[in-house]
């Protein structure tokens, strides 16, 4: 696995994401759901309960396929340590400067949201929040002009929380994972921005 495979599912066994995917569709374990239901219903009496849950169920899959490069890429260019590298004088813009970083945490909160539609009209929002940490050990980062042009890493280990109001996945930590692979960020992401 490398960062660009690398999925918040990955956090989590199957019998955990069907057990999350379950209680979050069902009405009588999520307020969301309930909520959702309802609100669905004052609108239109014709669509089925069972439409709504299977819907947000299947929209929940895919949010546990998103890939966790473009948080790691943003921690990365964020980052306090790095932003000296922004002086261009000091280092100059034409030079590739190698930064070896050792036993970096990155952390990170989202709020991906699921937009609920009738007839093509905004009816709702399901709100998630997801809390990713993630430990690299002897990360190599290569910055050219201000900007990482390419990020290297040993290995990394994380943990990754899912909610979605009421209900709950907790992420456990992961084994320690080789990541051999190399993310090209070609002319490169600007640092601080």
């Amino acid at each position: 696995m490398n960062h660009a495979d690398m999925t918040m599912g990955q956090f989590f066994s199957e019998q955990e994401k069907e057990s999350f995917l379950k209680r979050l569709s069902d009405p009588k374990k999520s307020r969301e759901m309930n909520s959702l239901q309802k609100t669905v219903a004052s609108k239109s009496r014709l669509i089925p309960r069972s439409m709504i849950s299977d819907g947000v169920r299947e929209e929940t899959r895919e949010l546990l396929k998103s890939s966790v490069k473009d948080i790691i890429i943003h921690a990365w260019k964020t980052a306090e340590r790095l932003q000296k590298y922004r002086d261009r004088e000091t280092y100059p813009p034409d030079e590739v400067h190698v930064v070896t970083v050792g036993g970096y945490t990155i952390h990170s909160t989202q709020n991906p949201r699921i937009e609920v539609l009738l007839n093509g009209g905004h009816l709702d929002y399901v709100d998630f929040t997801v809390d990713i940490a993630l430990v690299f050990e002897g990360a190599v980062l290569e910055i050219k002009d201000a900007k990482i042009i390419s990020i290297k890493t040993g290995s990394c280990k994380g943990t990754c929380t899912i909610s979605c109001e009421d209900v709950v996945l907790p992420g456990k930590e992961t084994e320690s994972v080789e990541l051999p692979g190399k993310i090209d960020l070609g002319d490169g992401i600007p640092i601080g921005e």
